[in-house]
């Protein structure tokens, strides 16, 4: 019973296993008709394997996207599998040839620095040829602008011909009427003879109503001086004549009112009145200096004084001197002339190493220095001396040179604009030279050559030098002349070794 019963049981398992194993089997066949019956209804086989295939499909292969049933998507699949095999077969067979890395860097780098020379060379090919061709330009440009410059030139040279023909003819005009002039003021000064005094009279000269001239620092009533006017003069006779105590007085300046003479045995300064009144001035030496050049200013109205190492002014007023602080010696080079024009004064320091431009005041500040010259910087040498400044116009000045460098010994006149210290004319007559300049007028000097004759000349500034003739030698001029209360001309000469002052009645 036990073993009916143990056999019964394990049919029954079996009989169970097999029941659960059909049941299964079923159900996978069930899942997959379920499957099969819902994607075959979309299409048939179309596999290139078998073209009469009317199976439904099974799958879509995903390497050629066919459909296919069940079978042949086996086939499908070997074919597959077979091709891949050949195909790695095939691979494994290939061999890969060697790889070689060669390294051209340097072959690069030569054919770059190949560039680079090639480009190199091109740029100075161009900047040779640019160079070239700028030169050539410049060249026709500067020849051009030389052509322009000589017609332009020659131009202006053609006008300036023009013009100075035309300036002659005026000139000549302008002589002629001067002339006019001069005949009119000697018939005038004809009528007036008589009011003269003689000859041994009192040095009464003039009054008041003919003072129309001090000397060239007054503008207004100048007079015109001629060579006939100026021999006419020196050749008629003396009106008066004053010695000197002693000879060691020297003629200074003129002033409207005043002569000025310095005494320098006595220490005095001395003024001589219109009426032969003197008057006497102390000059301390030893505090003051040695005087060395008098000049009569008439903005100041006051005579300058100068010494070696200072500047003062002389008020004929009060009888005061007043000491100019701003001019002193420079770099020890004592003081040696001064000469003054309107607002212009002009002071040389030993013999013109030094020239200073200064601008007077008749309030203060009295006195500006404008400019200071070097001898150098005016084409002298240092052995060159400016021996005497004549200032008479606001722009050129007379300068009585002593020429002594190379071994010369020369004197002569230079004109100069005050401006600029630009030399404008050279008189330099090649037979004697010109020792002293005497002012006279505006722009006129008388010119003394002592070496031979003593002969006189009269300069203008145009560089005119013309020869006055006095009869007999009878004037003996030794160191200045001026024109004294308008229509007297003041002399210094000598007469036994003492200065004497003479006068003379002008005839220009």
């Amino acid at each position: 019973m036990a073993a009916s019963s143990s056999s019964s049981d394990s049919e029954r398992s079996s009989s169970s296993s097999d029941t659960c194993t059909v049941g299964t089997t079923n159900h996978s066949i069930n899942s997959y008709s379920s499957y099969h019956n819902s994607y075959s209804q979309n299409s048939k086989c179309c596999t290139s394997y078998d073209r009469c295939c009317t199976n439904f499909t099974f799958l879509k292969c995903s390497h050629c996207q066919f459909d296919s049933c069940l079978s042949h998507l086996v086939d499908h699949l070997n074919l597959l599998n077979l091709q891949l095999q050949q195909t790695t077969e095939r691979v494994n067979t290939i061999q890969l040839p060697q790889l070689i890395i060669h390294d051209n860097r340097l072959h690069l780098q030569k054919q770059l620095d190949y560039w680079k020379q090639n480009m190199l060379e091109k740029i100075e090919n161009i900047h040779h040829k640019k160079s070239i061709e700028i030169r050539q330009l410049y060249m026709e440009t500067f020849q051009e602008f030389e052509h322009q410059k000589i017609r332009y030139i020659n131009k202006i040279k053609s006008i300036l011909l023009k013009e100075d023909q035309h300036s002659k003819h005026v000139d000549k005009e302008y002589d002629e009427i001067k002339m006019s002039l001069l005949i009119i003021q000697n018939a005038i000064n004809e009528l007036k003879i008589s009011s003269w005094p003689p000859i041994n009279g009192d040095m009464d000269v003039s009054d008041d109503t003919h003072s129309t001239i001090v000397n060239g620092n007054d503008v207004e009533g100048q007079h015109i001086v001629t060579v006939q006017g100026l021999e006419r003069t020196l050749n008629s006779p003396c009106l008066k004549r004053i010695l000197m105590d002693n000879e060691c007085c020297y003629f200074c300046d003129t002033s409207n009112k005043y002569i000025l003479v310095y005494d320098e045995l006595k220490f005095k300064l001395k003024l001589f009145t219109k009426g032969s009144d003197i008057i006497q001035i102390d000059w301390n030496k030893n505090l003051n200096g040695e005087i060395v050049w008098t000049s009569w200013c008439t903005l100041l109205e006051e005579f300058f004084i100068l010494s070696k190492h200072s500047l003062f002014t002389l008020n004929c007023s009060s009888l005061t001197f007043t000491r100019i602080h701003d001019i002193h010696p420079l770099n020890d080079k004592t003081l040696s002339c001064i000469t003054n024009f309107n607002d212009s004064l002009i002071v040389s320091h030993e013999y013109g190493t030094y020239i200073s431009h200064y601008l007077l005041s008749s309030q203060k500040p009295r006195i500006k220095l404008m400019k200071k010259w070097f001898k150098t910087e005016m084409e002298y040498e240092r052995d060159d001396d400016i021996m005497s400044l004549h200032l008479s116009t606001n722009n050129c000045m007379a300068m009585n040179i002593h020429l002594k460098s190379q071994g010369r010994d020369k004197r002569l006149i230079d004109f100069v604009n005050i401006q600029t210290m630009e030399r404008l004319r050279r008189i330099n007559p090649p037979e004697f030279s010109i020792w002293f300049l005497l002012d006279l007028s505006n722009q006129q000097w008388l010119a003394l050559e002592l070496m031979k004759e003593k002969n006189l000349f009269l300069l203008e500034s145009n560089g005119d030098l013309k020869k006055i003739n006095i009869r007999n030698n009878n004037v003996n001029i030794t160191g200045a002349a001026r024109i004294f209360g308008g229509d007297c001309f003041v002399l210094e000469t000598c007469v036994n070794d003492r200065v004497q002052l003479e006068l003379y009645k002008t005839y220009f």
